[in-house]
């Protein structure tokens, strides 16, 4: 009889844990997640009350740029639009707003040795993936880098066979956009060219007609137009002065 009482006594005194929904259906109902601590140890000394368990890592994680630039799907478009546009080794090309590079390092790798690649972008922190990316794929003689905003006056002229401005002119202040295809078009060769790419659904993307009349008096001349892709690409001829 006493062993009955004394079972009872303990049974009434155990603490009562409660039990914690599975963790996906938990967080489906918008609960905070909580892990139980025990109130006391085996010797019954008082341990930490109960406390939100740590579900967001303390710091931002940084982009996964070389996964979303290094894949084989993103190296396999950059290739393409980069034929479409009839890279050749031994060309000078100049990528204006650069970002991290997904078409710097390609337009490198085409190019070889013997060509030129130069990554123009305001930001110095999109430049250094771009040369980190560059020494990892061996083609830092290749690519050159420029922390400039567009427009600046700051690039060479004469100098380039093909300028880039992707996904770019929305991007620029509109008091900025004509001074940045006058700059472009300085740098190019006589026959040289400059690929214009809008993005569909950017809100901000400039119409054909606008492009058209930043273009036309620079002397570049529209040669085709591609809009078969979610990104029109508009390329245009540098005409020889005279």
């Amino acid at each position: 009889m006493a062993e009955a009482r004394l079972g009872r006594v303990i049974e009434q005194e155990r603490p009562v844990h409660p039990r914690v929904p599975a963790g996906p259906a938990h967080l489906l109902r918008g609960r905070p997640l909580r892990r139980h601590v025990a109130s006391s140890d085996s010797l019954g000394q008082p341990l930490a009350q109960s406390r939100p368990a740590t579900l967001v890592a303390a710091k931002p994680s940084r982009p996964p740029w070389p996964l979303l630039l290094d894949n084989p799907l993103a190296r396999l478009q950059a290739k393409r639009f980069l034929q479409r546009l009839q890279v050749k080794p031994g060309m000078r090309i100049l990528d204006l707003g650069c970002g991290p590079g997904r078409l710097t390092v390609p337009a490198a790798r085409l190019v070889g040795g013997a060509g030129e690649v130069l990554a123009l972008d305001l930001q110095p922190a999109m430049l250094a993936i771009v040369e980190r990316r560059a020494r990892d794929a061996g083609l830092q003689a290749i690519v050159h880098t420029l922390a400039s905003s567009a427009g600046s006056g700051a690039l060479p002229t004469h100098s380039y066979d093909l300028a880039l401005l992707v996904a770019v002119l929305p991007e620029i202040p509109a008091e900025a956009r004509r001074a940045t295809i006058q700059e472009n078009a300085a740098a190019l060769h006589s026959g040289g060219r400059l690929a214009v790419v809008e993005g569909l659904f950017d809100p901000h993307r400039q119409s054909r007609e606008a492009v058209l009349a930043l273009a036309e008096p620079e002397g570049l001349s529209l040669e085709k137009e591609d809009r078969r892709l979610l990104t029109p690409l508009s390329v245009f001829n540098k005409v020889a002065a005279g």
